[in-house]
């Protein structure tokens, strides 16, 4: 049941928060519209670091539990 969730969750990830961005970047690009252009680069970006920070998707239960897993602190 855990790997069908991730695999839920990667989906999600990809048409959810990666194509928006891509979206608008393409719509830029097509218009010649290069505030959008950057928009887009900006929106990817802002995902990207989330994702690479451990911050994906959240769930209702609290802003600690993604569809990744759940972040606990760690005590130095």
């Amino acid at each position: 049941m855990k790997n069908s969730l991730k695999i839920e969750g990667f989906c999600m990830l990809g048409l959810g928060i990666f194509m928006f961005p891509i979206l608008v970047y393409f719509i830029g690009i097509y218009f010649a519209l290069p505030l959008w252009q950057m928009a887009g680069i900006i929106l990817f970006s802002h995902s990207c670091l989330g994702i690479m920070l451990g911050y994906g998707l959240k769930y209702k239960e609290g802003f600690n539990f993604t569809y990744l897993e759940k972040i606990e602190k760690t005590e130095k």
